[in-house]
């Protein structure tokens, strides 16, 4: 009968994981990513909605400057043509803007992503002035 010198010696011992081994960390893999995939995707949306907010403030910032002016609040066509304000050709090409002013009534800005978003299009950000907050895509 033979014998092996290894296996009797100790020097060769089997190695490897067993497969509650493998599961378990594969169940604490799965936990993990699921807690964390919504949050990952939480930041992605602030981050795509923080170029349309960078935008806001700069329409709210000419808007009070055109009032202070002119004594009336205005439309964001009106402070284009006086150049009170440009917007930046990539924030255009991914977001369109709309604001709520007239005389000296300024309720809101609101931004609707386009096709170019990659969060897609019709998100919607909203600044409401009285409040001065923002609601709507990316303001979990």
């Amino acid at each position: 009968m033979k014998t092996n010198f290894r296996r009797e010696c100790g020097i060769f011992r089997e190695s490897g994981f067993t497969l509650v081994e493998v599961l378990a960390v594969l169940i604490i893999v799965a936990i993990l990513a699921g807690i964390g995939t919504p949050i990952y995707l939480s930041y992605v949306k602030g981050a795509r909605a923080a170029d349309a907010q960078t935008t806001i403030g700069a329409i709210v910032t000419a808007e009070k400057i055109h009032f202070q002016k002119f004594g009336k609040y205005t439309g964001l066509e009106e402070l284009r043509e006086k150049k009170v304000v440009t917007l930046d050709e990539a924030t255009e090409t991914k977001w369109h803007f709309e604001v709520e002013a007239s005389g000296e009534h300024f309720t809101k800005v609101t931004a609707i992503s386009k096709e170019a978003m990659p969060g897609g299009a019709g998100q919607e950000l909203t600044y409401d002035v009285k409040n001065g907050k923002f609601d709507g895509y990316g303001q979990d």
